[in-house]
């Protein structure tokens, strides 16, 4: 509703007249009504006291006579005693001229109200109790004082307190001018209704429009949200949000999945100790919190049932007033480009290894070519038996480095490969077949895998490892060798464990080098040659065993989505 512009100034005296006449007739009403009740007070002591008086007078006429009739019967001290007690008498005194006799009564007390009575036996004084009649005088002047007390503070409270209780008021109609102006015909107990009123329909439009507004960023906050949650989920690196205490916030299923998380579990508020079980990458995270300072790719194990190495970054969060408000951590797993790099290392290895050899080799052979062909010559012309004999080992001895030359020179020749999909698990059985291990039984299980490889190479590697196994077993030289062969995806892989001699672990990275075997009269080659074709074939070679109990070879192959 729209107030009407003012004709007159706006003036506060109306109110305020209104308030201190209410007022002024509320107290003088309350001052009255205490004048009434102290009367009527007054009146009510002055007719109690009339009463008791009365009743003592009576008291003290009826024992006067029924004494005066009991000393004439010479009985009136016994008659006296038992007045003092029935009428709960203070005492009775009785003096006949002679002498003053008193009878105690039942009711002691310092203060007594004496009343006399002169009779034929002499005059007697009846003792009353006075306490009770003071008692309630002085409870009628306490009553009238507070009272009158009460009166006049109401006054004092009416005449120091009236302007704080017309303040506000006042304020309201001073704040009131500022909203609208009042017309002169419009009380200011109505325009101030209506003041107000008006406010209040303002407030509430413009609560509407807040709501409004309100709405439009939340639902902009919720679209962020969700488009916040949906890039988390999304994010193939790890993702954890901690906030200044160290809490999670929140975390994605890459994470989860990297950390062996439960994928379901809500770790909203947990520690990062609680659920990070990793130490080194707990320690790196809980310290880039307590500095909060910013980490750039570190590169952090995380153990498990795989090794994984992961890259790990940080980033501080700070508000406006550069408050410290959590920390954000993304992480990748690395192992991948560390394979790569480690592929791509040991492909350079056998190259350089290769090259070096390949140009031994070749003189080498050039040279045994020509030992053989002096030897042979040699040994067509008539010699001693003894000189023959010796020819003939030194024949035998260069044939032996010859074989040693060739094969050292197929590790060294440049491979190419003709990748083809195959079995892995009907190529083990196959090249199982064509060995022969008769004396050593060989256990071969798991189920088909397809693999996109070389077969006659990855034959010659598994090869390879099953006649080192069955020589192994053989130098062992006891009963009960045993050759387990599992072909397993996932990825794709083959695992050859047998129980011979086995090895020695910190010799295990010596025996991938050419000549280097622990074979008796072995060049060392067929290992070097097998870590070649699998490291051609984008995979890797591990060799684990102990001395006297046996060794397992794995080769392990990339997924077919890799290749």
């Amino acid at each position: 509703m729209v107030v009407g512009r003012l004709a007159a100034p706006l003036t506060k005296i109306g109110f305020r007249r209104d308030v201190r006449l209410f007022l002024s007739i509320l107290v003088g009403f309350l001052a009255l009504l205490i004048v009434v009740l102290v009367f009527l007070l007054q009146s009510f002591a002055y007719s109690i006291e009339a009463a008791t008086l009365q009743r003592w007078n009576a008291i003290a006429d009826y024992c006067a006579a029924d004494l005066t009739a009991a000393a004439r019967g010479g009985d009136i001290d016994t008659r006296a005693g038992i007045l003092a007690s029935r009428y709960e008498l203070v005492r009775i005194e009785i003096n006949d001229g002679r002498s003053t006799r008193q009878f105690p009564g039942g009711a002691p007390s310092t203060i007594v109200n004496p009343v006399r009575r002169i009779t034929t036996a002499g005059t007697m004084t009846f003792v009353f109790d006075g306490s009770r009649l003071r008692s309630f005088e002085n409870s009628f002047k306490y009553t009238a004082a507070i009272c009158i007390a009460a009166a006049g503070c109401g006054m004092i409270v009416l005449f120091f307190y009236l302007p704080r209780i017309t303040r506000p008021i006042e304020l309201l109609l001073d704040q009131a001018r500022e909203i609208s102006d009042r017309a002169a015909t419009v009380e200011e107990d109505k325009y101030l209704i209506e003041t107000f009123r008006m406010t209040i329909d303002t407030l509430k439009a413009q609560e509407r429009e807040l709501q409004r507004l309100h709405d439009v960023q939340k639902s902009r906050a919720d679209d962020l949200e969700r488009v916040t949650a949906t890039l988390t989920r999304s994010l193939t690196s790890g993702f954890i949000a901690c906030n200044a205490t160290g809490r999670i916030v929140d975390i994605n299923s890459a994470a989860r999945e990297m950390l062996h998380l439960d994928m379901t579990a809500d770790f909203a508020g947990a520690s990062l100790g609680e659920v990070v079980h990793h130490e080194e990458f707990a320690a790196v995270l809980e310290n880039a919190m307590s500095s909060r300072t910013a980490v750039s790719r570190k590169e952090v194990t995380l153990g498990g049932p795989e090794s994984m190495m992961v890259g790990l970054t940080t980033v501080p969060l700070f508000s406006h007033e550069h408050a410290y408000i959590g920390l954000l951590a993304l992480f990748t797993d690395l192992t991948p480009i560390r394979r790569l790099e480690n592929r791509v290392r040991e492909m350079e290895k056998l190259a350089d290894i290769g090259e070096m050899s390949a140009g031994i080799a070749h003189e080498f052979r050039n040279s045994l070519s020509t030992i053989l062909g002096y030897v042979r010559l040699s040994r067509r012309e008539e010699l001693a038996a003894t000189t023959g004999e010796r020819l003939r080992k030194i024949e035998d001895e260069a044939a032996q480095l010859r074989e040693a030359v060739e094969r050292f020179l197929n590790f060294a020749r440049p491979m190419s490969i003709e990748r083809r999909p195959l079995d892995l698990l009907a190529l083990v059985r196959a090249t199982a077949d064509r060995i022969d291990l008769e004396t050593v039984p060989v256990n071969i299980s798991g189920n088909a895998v397809t693999f996109s490889g070389d077969a006659p190479l990855l034959g010659r590697a598994i090869e390879n490892v099953l006649r080192n196994a069955v020589e192994s077993i053989r130098q062992k030289g006891e009963p009960g060798g045993q050759i387990d062969v599992a072909v397993s995806d996932g990825p794709p892989a083959v695992t050859v464990a047998d129980n011979g001699v086995g090895i020695d672990w910190r010799n295990t990275a010596r025996l991938f080098l050419p000549f280097q075997s622990d074979k008796p009269g072995g060049f060392g080659i067929g290992l070097a040659l097998t870590r070649k074709i699998v490291v051609m074939h984008g995979g890797e070679i591990q060799i684990s065993g102990e001395p006297g109990v046996g060794a397992t070879v794995t080769m392990r192959f990339p997924p077919a989505d890799e290749v």
